[in-house]
């Protein structure tokens, strides 16, 4: 292959016998600037991409292989990397095709060089979707039975305000007519709340108690609704008795917790258990305070004879198939996949005799998800973790499975609980 005779002195820029280039920088009193060689090779034409290990302002195109074209840099080594690209004609129709800093626009490359090189644009495909395994829901054959529903809402306003969501929210309660609705992240203040209770009034025909954050807007809160005039329930349990819960030392304040007892033997709380956070820099005070005060809390309560349901967003994937990915060792440094999480979590569950209700019933069941990040559009690939639950005490006795919907006798019927 030809070469360009060389420039001399100090502003040239020289390939070396190994095919890469010496720059020297411009001594230009008033600016510095880097010049880019592209040097003739026949058929193909090689294009030096810059790299900078600072920021740098993007650079024009390059319309010929045989032309100069500046960038500035303020500072910082810059690396000149070699890419060979194939021409559509000879006077240099690249194809589009990302190099380094900035991308060349153009027809279609060469076949024999595509065929000799990887397209350094495509990106690798997406993975395949993780496939949910069945999980039949429960058929009642006429037997009483209390539906319970949670629901992570994030953000309620946003779902009573947006048409699309509103419809959701009607067809959810139309379809499933639950007797308890747990809301979780409802993000109200006391100022939202009478304006919030007429809509779901109006649009849903559910009243209830809101506990909301008092120390951030917009953060955190719960809510448990019952039906209108909140009517007795069946297997008579009567009315259940509404109350704001007290959250444990650094979440004091963040609306959290609400209660509804059930009947004087049986008590249902709904939780938005703190997330860990970013950086876990909230791991301690979930470890130590929170998780410590909920097994005081449910063993207190059992020996008083009352079982608890817990219920709501626990902000935690307990075993490895409750995560798409269990594998990869960074998801132990994540919230609500970290070893202590877990651990605590299955330790909550055998200290005070307790029951994923889900997992007693569906324990080889992969690929079901109750969140997905948004930000990484993990949804439409099933890629997600189990965050959300049903627990229940032991001395719930369990009738049948209904997959995410799980039924407990109560007397003669059942009580359902929606995940």
């Amino acid at each position: 292959a030809t070469r360009s005779p060389p420039l001399r002195g100090d502003n040239a820029v020289e390939p070396n016998c190994r095919g890469r280039a010496r720059v020297s920088p411009l001594t230009h009193p008033s600016a510095r600037y880097w010049k880019l060689m592209c040097l003739p090779s026949g058929a193909l034409r090689s294009i030096f991409s810059m790299s900078v290990h600072r920021r740098l302002p993007c650079m024009s195109s390059l319309s010929s292989p045989s032309t100069y074209r500046r960038a500035h840099s303020k500072r910082g080594a810059v690396e000149i990397r070699r890419r060979s690209l194939g021409l559509r004609s000879a006077q240099g129709d690249y194809r589009r095709q990302s190099i380094g800093l900035r991308t060349l626009s153009g027809g279609s490359q060469n076949n024999d060089a595509a065929q000799s090189r990887p397209n350094v644009s495509k990106r690798p495909a997406p993975a395949d979707e993780i496939e949910r395994d069945a999980t039949p829901r429960y058929q009642s054959k006429g037997e009483e039975t209390v539906k319970i529903l949670s629901w992570n809402v994030a953000g309620l306003r946003a779902v009573l305000s947006k048409p699309e969501k509103l419809s959701v929210l009607k067809n959810l309660i139309e379809v499933e007519r639950p007797d308890i609705f747990c809301l979780q992240e409802t993000k109200l203040q006391d100022m939202h709340v009478e304006n919030v209770a007429e809509k779901i009034m109006e649009e849903i025909g559910m009243e209830g108690v809101w506990s909301n954050s008092q120390n951030r807007k917009g953060y955190s809160g719960t809510a448990i609704l019952v039906k209108k005039g909140n009517p007795p329930l069946p297997l008579h349990l009567g009315s259940p008795k509404l109350s704001i819960g007290n959250e444990p030392g650094g979440a004091s304040g963040e609306g959290r917790i609400t209660i509804a007892e059930l009947h004087s033997k049986l008590r249902l709380v709904n939780f938005y258990v703190p997330n860990a956070g970013a950086n876990l820099k909230r791991l301690g005070y979930r470890i130590k305070e929170w998780e410590s005060w909920v097994r005081q809390y449910v063993t207190a309560a059992q020996q008083q004879n009352v079982s608890i349901l817990l219920c709501g967003d626990l902000n935690v994937a307990h075993e490895d198939i409750d995560f798409f990915c269990p594998d990869n060792k960074a998801y132990e440094k994540q919230a609500g996949t970290t070893p202590e999480e877990r651990e605590n979590f299955g330790k909550l569950l055998k200290d005070c005799m307790m029951i994923d209700t889900f997992r007693a019933f569906n324990p080889n069941a992969s690929g079901v998800y109750t969140y997905w990040s948004q930000r990484a559009r993990n949804r439409p690939r099933n890629r997600g973790l189990r965050l959300d639950y049903f627990v229940s005490s032991e001395s719930i006795p369990i009738r049948t499975s209904i997959s995410s919907t799980v039924t407990k006798d109560v007397n003669r019927g059942g009580l359902v609980v929606l995940d």
